[in-house]
């Protein structure tokens, strides 16, 4: 389902957090999800006509769980990128418990073999 965003205390935020993907389920290789090739202008042309992994258990490479390491298919880089986390949302919560002014504070990765974001 999709989250409603609201306003929320600060001090309860922090079961909120979470780290989000985006990857293109379009002409993508089907054991790496890397994307060399497009329909372009077929496809991808509008958000329309743009389709997203909605489930992670679709991308390529998925197939290897907790065991993924590397680089090597778009799952791997899902989850190489979470350990992001570990340094995002500590970096967040400290300005907040600091009583300092609020910041935005947030990072992303991009991977040009897949076009994945996260």
């Amino acid at each position: 389902g999709v989250d409603t965003c609201a306003v929320t205390n600060r001090t309860e935020a922090r079961s909120l957090q979470r780290r989000f993907f985006a990857a293109q389920a379009q002409d993508y290789d089907p054991f790496t999800g890397e994307r060399k090739n497009t329909s372009f202008p077929n496809v991808a042309y509008s958000p329309e006509t743009t389709t997203w992994f909605s489930d992670v258990s679709d991308i390529p490479g998925s197939y290897k769980g907790n065991n993924t390491s590397g680089f090597g298919t778009t799952y791997d880089r899902i989850r190489v990128s979470s350990a992001m986390a570990a340094v995002d949302f500590p970096t967040f919560n400290y300005q907040g418990s600091a009583n300092r002014t609020m910041r935005w504070v947030g990072s992303f990765s991009g991977y040009e073999a897949d076009g994945l974001t996260t």
